[in-house]
């Protein structure tokens, strides 16, 4: 995490520079960004805590014979549809679901597939969409993404086949 954390720094930096520069508040943005952080940090810890908890409530056993690395396209169906389903909560605690379940066994194939599904078909953004976009666009979209997770988590094996040695 320490790499990530000094890019978005030196991003950060360079966009409170920019705002100055242009004659912007940068002390506003700062505090913005502390007053969001004040308000979303308590909801992302209880967040992580649960999606952690979750884990730890599931046997590895479990995990290893329904996505683990020998579940092979049972896994990755499991892991697409398990994306779609998985209720809100934001990328962080889908890919600290993610971590966890890969610590339990799970194979990086059928979790490519889970992340793939959820950012592609989730089920709780469908409301939104329908409401925002109507129903014939939710429909195309859908169909046309359909098939992706699945693929993805396949191709996910086969790289994961092909390089071994540098991937679990």
């Amino acid at each position: 995490m320490l790499i990530p954390t000094i890019v978005i720094g030196l991003i950060t930096v360079a966009l409170l520079y920019l705002v100055h520069a242009k004659g912007g508040n940068s002390v506003g943005a700062i505090s913005e960004g502390l007053t969001t952080l004040a308000t979303v940090a308590p909801v992302l810890a209880f967040a992580l805590v649960a999606a952690s908890a979750l884990v730890y409530l599931v046997p590895p056993e479990f995990v290893a014979a329904w996505i683990g690395k020998d579940s092979g396209a049972k896994g990755i169906l499991i892991g697409s549809l398990a994306g779609i389903i998985v209720p809100p909560g934001g990328p962080i605690v889908v890919y600290a679901i993610s971590a966890g379940l890969i610590k339990s066994g799970a194979s990086f194939a059928s979790i490519v597939a889970f992340i793939t599904a959820y950012n592609l078909l989730a089920l709780h953004r469908f409301p939104f969409e329908l409401t925002m976009i109507g129903w014939k666009f939710l429909v195309l979209r859908s169909a046309s993404v359909l098939l992706l997770a699945p693929l993805a988590g396949f191709l996910a094996a086969g790289l994961a086949a092909v390089f071994g040695k540098y991937v679990r």
